[in-house]
This record gives structure tokens, C-alpha cells and sequence, in this order.
């Protein structure tokens, strides 16, 4: 029996990580707790604030159109189905979606090798208290997962599977029509007008996931195409971003926000190379694989999106929610780690990074929030001291511990209906 145990540990490395991230966020909310630091106590009342007030609203009465608030119309209805089909309270939710998150995970982990730094810098992360209340994202990094391991195994019903229901759950369908045809245009060998069909059925998988959300909502309301014009109860609208940037309430969440904007800056600029490149087909392999390429222009095109199509406060460019739309995905857990390895083995891009990192200080306005400010140093000096210092490379795991608690405190936050993201 004694070595049985070790045994299932070094076997199930991802199972033996995820269970001890869990132990670790229930000690800690315990003894916050204990210590009345938290004070926030989860029930069905306090579960429901922001979006999931909007999503309890759909599975309860289906769409409505109202002209004088922010209307549940800007929201995809899958993850209301599911919940409705589920029968369950908000607390009950709450436990259903972290065990799709950790499923999700096992999944992700199985198919690629995570680095340990990488996953629980990722793990601990604030804005992942998304995937432990009845918010859509864990369903949706379910189905985003789905769709890298299809593009992975090249199993063709994954990915149209995957991108059907991906586009019932939110509005993503045309970012991933971008990113699809991103991925062939950036990673192909030969034969590109061979691969067209390919492309047009993962195109229309999309289109065809939008359709049931626009028919859905022209059924319920007798509107045509809710999703869009929801979006100006949301003062969204295309406009040149304002420096620096804001947020909603820049004391909190402007530190969380500020590294999701650098994490997409810098997927911004591998996209723009590769986009080089493939005009030159003699350095076409320096192109990555097809699964690095379609993540890393998910995130670029989230940073562009929530750059350009948002509102502006006092001539600042406000990008809430980036922290959500960004981090909460399989996406990011991807290209941090292939980026991690990336920078490991070429100086001069860890150096182009870097500048990112250090400008985006300005360029966002953290330099007026201090403790936001060691946040956002803290999480990418834990990369480079790892990749850089090796002597001191076991900090990180202090950093984890102070990520797990901040994100209970944000847990916190979000019971007293405090804007997170």
C-alpha cells in the first residue's frame, strides 16, 4: 500500500495538481473566514448579482425586450438552457459549473503539457472565481477546449461540435470565423485551396450556432437581430481607444485588467508576425501549429474588441470585463505556456515582451493604483524570475498563495455586488 499512493500521483499528475489547487482554495477560505476577513456567505441571493441575474432572468422567463435598462438580449442562451434543464438553485449551479471547469481542465491537461508554473499562476488568478458561479464561462471553456483538442486530434465533429454550441453560449461566433480562417491562411503547407471546404464547414458551424441565438430571440421578443442592438444598453460602440486606459472601478480591477491587455498586446504582435511570414512561404515554418496560432488570435482579437468596442469615461477608453473575456479561457493557458517556452529559448523576444509589460504600466494607468501596480509586477516577475533566475525560481509559489487569496477576496466582492468584471 505504502507505494501505491506515490504511484497514482506520479501516474495522474494533472488530477494530483487540480485536487491540490482545490485543498489549497478551501484551506485558504476557511481561514480567512475564520479570521472574519471574509465575511460574504454564498446563498441564492447573492450568487444572482450581475450577469447571472441577467442569465437567472432568461431561464426563468426567456428573452424579453426592455427599452429602459440593460437588456438580457446581449446574452447567448445555451448556459440558461442547461440550467434551466438542471433544475438547480443558484448554489447548486454554482457546484455544477466548477465541476464542468475541473472536467474541462483534466481534458485540457490530458491533451497538452502545462507548465506547473504556468497552470496555477493561471489557477489562482482572481478572475477565475467566473467558473464557481452561474456564469456561462465554464461551460464555454468546456466547448473552447473541445475545439483545441479537435483541432489537436484532427477529429472534424469536435471541432464543428464545439463551435456550434461555443456560438449558442456567446457571442463569439465572429471571432472564431476570423480565427479559423487566421489558422489556415498562417499554418498551411500546400494545397490551401484543397483545405476550403474545411474552412467553410467550420465557418457555417459558427453561423449556424449564431442563427439559433438570433432565431431564439426573434421568437421570444419579435425583434430581429437582439444581439447587437442590446449592446448600446451597454454603451458599447466603435470608437479609437483614449489613454490611459480605465475601467470600472479602476481601484480594484484596473491590476487584473491591465495583464489581461499586456497577455493580449503581446498575442497581437505574434499574430502580426505570422502574418509576415506567411507572405514569405520560404519562413512559413517558423509559423506554430494550428492550435497555438487559433488561440493566440482569440486573444488578440478579444484585446481589439474590448479596446475599440466599448465607451470612453472622461476621455479614457474603458476595457471592463477584459480580465474575464481574456483569462477565463483555454486559450490563455495555451499561449502563455507555448509563450513561456517561446522566451525561454529567444532572448529578443523576452526582451519585446518586457517592453509590453513595462508600457502598458502608462498605457493603461496603473501607475496611479500602487498595489494594483505590485499585482501586475508580481505575476509577470513570477514568469521571469522562473525563466530567469532559477536560484530564486520558488517565489512564484508565494505569489500563488497571494493570487488564492486575493481571488476568495474577490469571491468576497462579488457576494456584495462589487464590480469585478
Amino acid at each position: 500500500m505504502g507505494f501505491k499512493l506515490p504511484y497514482f500521483f506520479a501516474k495522474h499528475k494533472s488530477v494530483t495538481l487540480l485536487s491540490l489547487h482545490c485543498l489549497v482554495l478551501i484551506t485558504v477560505y476557511i481561514a480567512l473566514s475564520y479570521f472574519n476577513y471574509l465575511t460574504g456567505v454564498p446563498n441564492n441571493n447573492n450568487l444572482l448579482n450581475w450577469d447571472a441575474s441577467f442569465y437567472f432572468d432568461i431561464k426563468e422567463h426567456g428573452y424579453r425586450w426592455l427599452d429602459e435598462k440593460p437588456s438580457e438580449l446581449a446574452f447567448c442562451p445555451l448556459f440558461p438552457w442547461f440550467w434551466k434543464i438542471s433544475c438547480l438553485d443558484a448554489i447548486g449551479m454554482s457546484f455544477l459549473n466548477a465541476f464542468i471547469f475541473m472536467i474541462s481542465m483534466l481534458l485540457l491537461l490530458k491533451e497538452y503539457k502545462i507548465q506547473v508554473l504556468v497552470l496555477l499562476l493561471i489557477l489562482g488568478f482572481p478572475s477565475f472565481i467566473f467558473f464557481y458561479i452561474p456564469y456561462s464561462e465554464a461551460i464555454f471553456f468546456l466547448l473552447s477546449t473541445t475545439i483545441l483538442i479537435g483541432y489537436r486530434k484532427g477529429i472534424s465533429w469536435l471541432i464543428y461540435t464545439g463551435f456550434f454550441l461555443a456560438s449558442i453560449t456567446k457571442a463569439s461566433a465572429f471571432v472564431f470565423i476570423a480565427a479559423i480562417i487566421f489558422v489556415e491562411l498562417t499554418t498551411w503547407k500546400d494545397n490551401l485551396r484543397g483545405r476550403i471546404p474545411q474552412i467553410i464547414g467550420r465557418v457555417l458551424a459558427c453561423l449556424s450556432g449564431t442563427a439559433v441565438v438570433v432565431m431564439t430571440q426573434r421568437y421570444q421578443t419579435g425583434k430581429w437581430f437582439n444581439l447587437l442592438e442590446a449592446q448600446k444598453f451597454f454603451r458599447r460602440t466603435w470608437q479609437l481607444p483614449g489613454f490611459p486606459l480605465t475601467t470600472i472601478q479602476p481601484q480594484r480591477t484596473l491590476g487584473f485588467d491591465s495583464i489581461a491587455f499586456s497577455i493580449g498586446v503581446i498575442a497581437l504582435i505574434y499574430c502580426i508576425i505570422w502574418c509576415a511570414n506567411s507572405l514569405n512561404r520560404k519562413v512559413s515554418d517558423a509559423n506554430p501549429d494550428p492550435v497555438i496560432a487559433f488561440s493566440t488570435f482569440v486573444l488578440a482579437a478579444i484585446v481589439i474588441i474590448d479596446t475599440f468596442f466599448t465607451y470612453s469615461k472622461d476621455g479614457h477608453t474603458s476595457i471592463w470585463s477584459i480580465n474575464r473575456h481574456i483569462l477565463c479561457t483555454p486559450f490563455v493557458i495555451i499561449f502563455l505556456n507555448w509563450l513561456f517556452e517561446e522566451l525561454r529559448k529567444k532572448s529578443g523576444q523576452a526582451l519585446l515582451a518586457g517592453a509590453v509589460v513595462f508600457v502598458n504600466i502608462f498605457f493603461t494607468g496603473l501607475f496611479e493604483f500602487p498595489l494594483l501596480l505590485v499585482f501586475y509586477v508580481g505575476f509577470f516577475g513570477s514568469l521571469a524570475l522562473f525563466l530567469y533566475l532559477p536560484k530564486y525560481k520558488n517565489y512564484w509559489l508565494l505569489f500563488y498563495v497571494i493570487e488564492v487569496v486575493i481571488q476568495l477576496q474577490t469571491f468576497d466582492n462579488f457576494l456584495y455586488h462589487r464590480w469585478i468584471a
